[in-house]
């Protein structure tokens, strides 16, 4: 006699960052082999990168017309929960900012990422801003729950939805670092020798300009052997993309700043693993995967002093002030980045123990299926 299995639906259609596609692989991986016996997991995706984790308990359906933003808004407020009530999924997870308008009985987790709605006017880079604060805020009417990645996600972003204070809970992202331990520091990919190193998706919020401006400030600063400045990202905005080369040229810097994008996770972690010092600028973030990566590296780490900066990370790096690049230039031409670094080496081993994926998908799933209720099989 066959046994009915609850069914769960990710909404992943607005996936579109390394962060964002790194989440939900990290659950699908985490489903199969944890083997929650009594559930099905079905995943409604835009881009074909998920339609390899389509096995027996897991099944994958491409909604390519998603690609554009009105049709995503659509497909994700009012056809996607018909659709859910028409297979008779019981749980819902849409877990970037946009879900259903309406439940018919199914509980929903609704995710929020974005920190569109605490951004200044001016660092703002989504292209129907407005639209997405009142589409996020009547989402989450109709959600059980909000999964928040930081405390300080919930505290801030939280203040635009609806009864956050009851509906709001969080759950810290995290990382596999075993790919981090297979491979070296030293192979065939070519670098610079001394080199300033950040790695994101590269949001106006991401605060480049003061990477730059710091650059030709050190440059300008030392005789001999310049520093290069590595920047590994893909631009969301073309307009932004071009004001950043604008400024690279204004500052007559080309020749020391290398743009890449696409590269793979061999090539980034080797990036990591040997830069002089790895700076990150960020004005806002709800998370920011990057500061996981940048401490383990095991090189030295400078990070612009915000809240979830802090959250994150402790006293295991050096803070500066996120929007002054003479300071943050001093910082570095002074060589304080290097110093105690073995004392917060062993800092960073005791925060990435508590980020590991492993802990972030067992707290989604206990928030998604409530874990009194998981049925998981006995080596799990």
């Amino acid at each position: 006699m066959s046994i009915t299995k609850s069914k769960i639906a990710f909404d992943v259609t607005g996936a579109n960052t390394f962060g964002s596609y790194y989440h939900i692989k990290s659950l699908v991986k985490h489903f199969e082999e944890n083997e929650y016996l009594d559930y099905k997991l079905i995943v409604f995706c835009t881009d074909n990168f998920f339609l390899k984790f389509s096995t027996v308990n897991v099944q994958v359906y491409q909604m390519s017309f998603c690609k554009n933003i009105f049709f995503r808004i659509i497909w994700s407020t009012l056809i996607f929960p018909i659709v859910c009530f028409a297979i008779k999924v019981k749980i819902i997870y849409s877990p970037f900012d946009i879900g259903p308008f309406y439940s018919f009985g199914i509980k929903i987790i609704l995710g929020i990422k974005n920190p569109n709605s605490i951004l200044p006017k001016d660092l703002v880079t989504l292209r129907y801003p407005k639209l997405h604060m009142i589409v996020s805020y009547i989402s989450s009417l109709s959600a059980s729950k909000y999964l928040f990645p930081s405390q300080f996600a919930l505290e801030s972003v939280g203040r635009f939805l609806a009864n956050t204070r009851i509906k709001g809970t969080f759950v810290h992202h995290g990382l596999d670092f075993k790919e981090w331990s297979i491979i070296k520091k030293n192979n065939n990919f070519h670098s610079p020798k001394k080199y300033i190193f950040f790695c994101s998706s590269l949001y106006k919020f991401k605060n480049i300009e003061v990477l730059l401006k710091t650059l030709e400030k050190i440059n300008s600063n030392i005789i001999g052997d310049k520093f290069d400045l590595i920047i590994c990202g893909k631009f969301v905005c073309n307009r932004y993309r071009n004001d950043i080369y604008a400024l690279v040229n204004s500052l007559k810097i080309q020749s020391n700043v290398i743009f890449y994008n696409n590269l793979d996770r061999e090539k980034i972690i080797y990036l990591y693993k040997n830069a002089e010092v790895n700076v990150i600028p960020t004005l806002f973030e709800t998370f920011g995967h990057m500061y996981l990566e940048a401490i383990q590296s095991g090189s030295p780490v400078l990070v612009g002093d915000i809240p979830v900066a802090h959250e994150i990370l402790g006293d295991s790096v050096i803070y500066f002030p996120p929007k002054e690049h003479e300071y943050l230039a001093n910082l570095i031409l002074s060589k304080k980045y290097s110093e105690n670094l073995f004392e917060m080496n062993f800092k960073r081993s005791e925060i990435l123990k508590k980020f590991s994926i492993y802990n972030e998908c067992m707290n989604t799933f206990k928030v998604l299926l409530d874990s009194s209720k998981v049925k998981k099989s006995s080596f799990a």
